[in-house]
């Protein structure tokens, strides 16, 4: 039986491991990011202050939802005060729906430029002319990239970043037993699900890309193959919608019968 190395936060890792052993491979999981709050909730708060001088939130990752929502209440804020958002990828959406955040109808986005394109689809639909001159509140994480935001810039938009979390690597983790699989060959392919995740991994296993030039590669999407990119290592795999049972199926394409 094959296995796939799961680097995402143990919090969220359960579905895609689910997901993987429906596929026939042996989930092997070493999260190398842990998610806390925000250090510093001065940009955050005075965001909620003056909510209504945005015009649309916008997400890109479920736990940015959760941490936002989790500080407004303790700033007096509530969801009715909140502009419509828009979200990318399936369980930021989900995110935004359950926290009571008044989702604006698009159409699924692979990665932030085709989530800014639809974003202006929507405005322009609904009479506005485009989203010039629109401010946009980007609550996210800690060194997050930035494709949202300069995308929708590009098409004239204000927006506004503020971080509501942080990752770090795990103060434990299982570096030693996950080394001495790659050393027998054991795992086939290391999944990966943020940018975040692929730095951190990288910084635990610096040696990873001479080591273990035969090992696949999956990741999330666009932006996290980049990241990958930017280190000068090949991504096998990038899924084609940003939901752990595609990236699952697309890895047992990829790899053949387990």
């Amino acid at each position: 039986m094959k296995k796939i190395l799961v680097t995402r936060a143990a919090a969220q890792a359960q579905e895609f491991c689910d997901m993987l052993t429906q596929q026939g491979f042996e989930p092997i999981c070493m999260p190398t990011i842990e998610i806390a709050p925000a250090d510093d909730w001065t940009a955050v708060d005075a965001a909620f202050r003056n909510i209504q001088s945005y015009d649309a939130l916008v997400f890109t990752s479920a736990n940015a939802v959760t941490y936002f929502i989790e500080r407004m209440a303790r700033a007096g804020a509530n969801c009715d005060m909140l502009p419509a958002g828009f979200g990318l990828g399936k369980k930021t959406k989900e995110a935004m729906t359950n926290c009571g955040i008044h989702l604006a109808p698009t159409a699924d986005a692979l990665d932030a430029k085709m989530l800014a394109s639809e974003i202006c689809t929507f405005m322009t639909q609904s009479g506005f002319d485009g989203i010039t001159g629109m401010k946009f509140l980007f609550p996210c994480g800690y060194k997050a990239r930035e494709e949202l935001p300069q995308a929708l810039r590009v098409h004239g938009a204000i927006v506004e970043p503020v971080v509501v979390y942080k990752t770090s690597i795990p103060s434990t983790n299982n570096v030693a037993e996950i080394e001495s699989l790659f050393a027998k060959n054991e795992i086939a392919c290391v999944s990966f699900f943020s940018p975040s995740a692929v730095e951190n991994f990288l910084a635990l296993f610096p040696d990873f890309k001479t080591k273990n030039g035969n090992v696949a590669i999956a990741a999330i999407g666009e932006t996290t193959a980049e990241a990958m990119h930017s280190h000068s290592l090949s991504v096998d795999i990038i899924s084609s919608a940003p939901d752990a049972q595609t990236m699952a199926k697309e890895i047992a394409a990829r790899l053949g019968n387990p």
